[in-house]
């Protein structure tokens, strides 16, 4: 009889640490996906008022840097990191342009 009490008493613990981890895992799954969300729809609400670069940038402003024959390069805030972290200054890249016949000053 008591062998019977331990085994239910096994299958009782072994089933609450179970759903224990299954809850746990549960909610760790359904949290990044909460999150993923959240993060895809804020994006979206931040494109309204800071809309995507375009494909083709045809205007550039920024510090010159160097000047090497028919190319010069320069220095412009960063293309692809638009939103700097609050109190980070802004992310700056170099970029170097060529100038040929076709080039519209």
């Amino acid at each position: 009889m008591m062998e019977n009490k331990n085994a239910v008493w096994g299958i009782v613990v072994i089933a609450l640490v179970a759903g224990f981890f299954g809850g746990w895992y549960y909610g760790k799954v359904s949290g990044v996906k909460e999150s993923e969300h959240t993060v895809s729809d804020l994006k979206q609400s931040l494109d309204v008022f800071v809309p995507p670069l375009p494909d083709i940038v045809s205007v550039i402003g920024g510090k010159i840097t160097a000047v090497n024959g028919d190319s010069f390069t320069v220095e412009i805030p960063s293309l692809t990191d638009r939103y700097p972290k609050p109190g980070e200054p802004q992310a700056m890249e170099t970029k170097t342009i060529r100038i040929t016949s076709e080039t519209v000053l």
